[in-house]
Formats: structure tokens, sequence, C-alpha cells
């Protein structure tokens, strides 16, 4: 395979073990500084209100790529892609074959979930390269689970193993010429998007939900979401991956995004969001084009796996710098965007119990010098996060029931 001498070669450091769900993580430590409304309101001037990231491309892979069945068990469907290696299909960043799977609940309504799993580019190396079958039993997806306030909706999984936040769309080579690392994020994201399309054409609602890695993919897959159900009210969970980045870096941000081939999908309505230290410019900007979406934000003050492995700040500039992008967020959209901060170092709270999520991935290995079983302890569940007298299960249903109770939350 010959270089494209467009993208030039980058470096990788050599890559630990793909490390679990607790590194799943926020590779994408980028935030959101808020958006302001001279960020540019051209919706008098489109069809959609998401039409400027339509015109730059984000669709361009929705109903592409036609999906097999691999396996079906009772209501869980396993669909996958055969792997093109010229990058003309879905596929892991290693080569590996992508996989989704869907439940089908006989609900009018539908979860997206996408899954965490680390982040790959030239400066760091940890995240997860394969997608097995089915649906792991974790928080949010177990449908035994009776504080689930969705345990009964229609389910979309996507494992996550692009290593560029569900966003990616960009190769890089070896200095060999060789090819190192095949980000295909978007494709696989339109991918799975068109299959749930096929076999869900027209839900009531849609939760659009992602932990860590599958949470900072969130903020592009919704505007995605809204071009494939134009009709559906959505609503979006942001579990850990509220987008902080460095404070007063943004090459920081602008390197991730360069690297992932993402930086076309900035909006330039959005003069704020550009060369922004963090990507809360960018939620504010996704809230601001359709005011129906309301959106829900899960952090700790000092999240572990944000913090150390992945932006290397200290727990107190980190903290900081989140409760001032959520205040923002909520300042500006009241009602419609919440943020749940619970004190302390945890990371995720949807997903509970990893052992689930383990047998259906591949590798444990070690994050930042750190074990799996390690990183677990820093992994929050949605029966045990609290602020105060606050269950972050009873302020999730709130969010999903439409009570007055969903309401900010923070120690």
């Amino acid at each position: 395979m010959r270089p494209n001498r467009s993208r030039p070669a980058l470096p990788v450091p050599s890559m630990t073990r793909f490390a679990a769900v607790a590194v799943a993580i926020s590779v994408f430590a980028a935030a959101l500084p808020a958006c302001s409304d001279d960020s540019g309101d051209d919706s008098a001037h489109v069809a959609g209100p998401y039409d400027e990231l339509k015109e730059a491309g984000l669709d361009r892979y929705i109903g592409k790529d036609e999906a097999v069945v691999e396996s079906k068990e009772a209501s869980v469907t396993t669909w996958t892609w055969p792997v093109d290696e010229a990058g003309n299909s879905p596929a892991c960043f290693r080569g590996g074959t992508y996989r989704v799977a869907t439940r089908e609940a006989g609900s009018d309504n539908l979860v997206i979930f996408l899954q965490g799993g680390g982040a790959c580019w030239s400066d760091l190396c940890i995240a997860f390269n394969t997608a097995r079958a089915g649906i792991p039993v974790l928080d949010v997806l177990n449908s035994d689970l009776a504080i689930n306030p969705v345990r009964a909706w229609n389910l979309v999984y996507l494992p996550y193993c692009d290593a560029s936040l569900f966003a990616g769309d960009a190769r890089h080579y070896k200095k060999d010429g060789t090819l190192d690392r095949d980000h295909r994020g978007l494709r696989n994201l339109s991918a799975a998007l068109t299959v749930a399309k096929k076999q869900f054409p027209s839900p009531k609602r849609i939760l659009l939900a992602g932990s860590s890695g599958g949470a900072y993919g969130t903020i592009l897959a919704l505007p995605l979401v809204r071009m494939v159900w134009p009709d559906a009210r959505i609503q979006v969970m942001n579990d850990a991956g509220v987008g902080v980045g460095k404070p007063g870096e943004p090459a920081f941000m602008e390197k991730l995004l360069t690297e992932f081939n993402v930086k076309r999908f900035i909006p330039s309505s959005c003069a704020k969001c550009n060369g922004a230290a963090h990507l809360t410019e960018l939620m504010a900007w996704g809230l601001h084009k359709d005011p129906t979406v309301q959106m829900g934000a899960f952090t700790s003050t000092q999240d572990f796996v944000i913090t150390s492995i992945f932006l290397k700040l200290d727990g107190e500039v980190y903290e900081k710098a989140v409760r001032a992008e959520m205040k923002t967020l909520q300042d500006r959209f009241p009602g419609r965007f919440a943020a749940f901060i619970t004190p302390g170092n945890k990371h995720t709270t949807l997903l509970g119990n990893i052992a689930g999520f383990m047998t259906a991935t591949e590798g444990s290995g070690s994050a930042g010098g750190s074990s799996l079983e390690a990183l677990a302890v820093f992994l929050g569940a949605m029966a045990t996060t609290k602020t105060g007298d606050v269950a972050f299960s009873d302020w999730f249903t709130a969010f999903i029931d439409g009570k007055d109770s969903w309401k900010p939350v923070a120690p």
C-alpha cells in the first residue's frame, strides 16, 4: 500500500494492549467553551438545522455500505461488513472487521449507544481494535435492570474500534509506506445508522448515548442522527466525554481534529468553535441549531482517566474548567442542558460492571501503566452514583421522562 502523499506519515508510539473500558475513554478530552449567539443562526436559509455539516459531507457514507447478518439470537442481531483493504468499507483501525448489534423490543423508541475504548493519535495510542458480536450486559444496555429507564426500548449498540471517537476519516502510514492507522469512525457510525434506519425506520424518540470515547462521539453523531431521522425527538446522554481539553492550549484539540480529519466538520458559522481549547462550543452550536434537542452530561470533578491518562492535567485544573464549561452550557440552555457532576475521580456511570463488557471485547492489557483491574475502580454505575442525596439513576429517569426534577446537579 502506497502512502497518500497528501497525508504525511505520523509516528505512533508502540501500543499498549488495548486498554479497557476505563480507557475506553475520553481520549478526546476536549471540551466546549460554550457557544454564543454570535455563532450565527442561518436556520432561516437552509432546509435542515445541520445543512452546513451536510454540505461538508458529514452524511457522505449514509446508505453506502450494505450490511450482512452475521448471527441472530432471539431479539438480538449482529451485523457486519466485508473489509475492503483500500478503505472503502467499515473496519477497525488495525484492519479488523466491524460489527454492530441491534435488539428489537417492540418499542416506538430507540437507544443508539456508542461504546468507549480509548483513542490513538501520534502522541498516545491506547485503544480497542476489535468489535465482537452481541450486546454486553452493561447498565444502560441491560433490559433486566429495573432502574434503567430505557430497558424496554429498541437498541442499536455500536462497539468502538476506530480509535477516532466515531468521527475519523483518515489513513496514516509509517515511514516505510505501510499502513499504520486507518481511522474509519465516520464510516462505521454511518454504516450502523444505515442498518438502524432500515430496522427502525420511524422511532418517535431517540436516546443517543455514549460513554467515554463514545460520549465524545455523540457530539458529531447528533447532527448525523438528525439527518437520518428528521422527525424524531432526540435526547443525548454524554457519559464522561464532556469535552474539556487543556485550558489555554488549543493546539491539543487542533492536533486531534487534524489527525482524525475532522476539522472540516467544525462549522464556519460558529466562530468560537474554531481554535478552541474545548469542544463545548461545538456542543452548544448543535443545541442552538436544533432547539428540539435535550442533552444531559455526566462527569466527576476530577475524572481520573481523562485527567491522568489522556490530558495529563492536574485534577484541580480540570475541575475548574469542567465546572465553568458545564455552567456556561446550563446558563445558555436552561431546561435543555443539564450536567450531573459528582465529587471525586470516577469515570463513566452508564456502564456499571465491566465484566459484561469484557465478554464482548478482546484484550485487557494496560493503560498508561494501569491494569484494567486497577482502572475498574474508577468506573461508576447507575445504581451507586450519587451527589449528595441525588441518585444518578433518579436523575437519568427524570431526564428520560421529562420531569421537572431533571436539573443541574453539582457538589
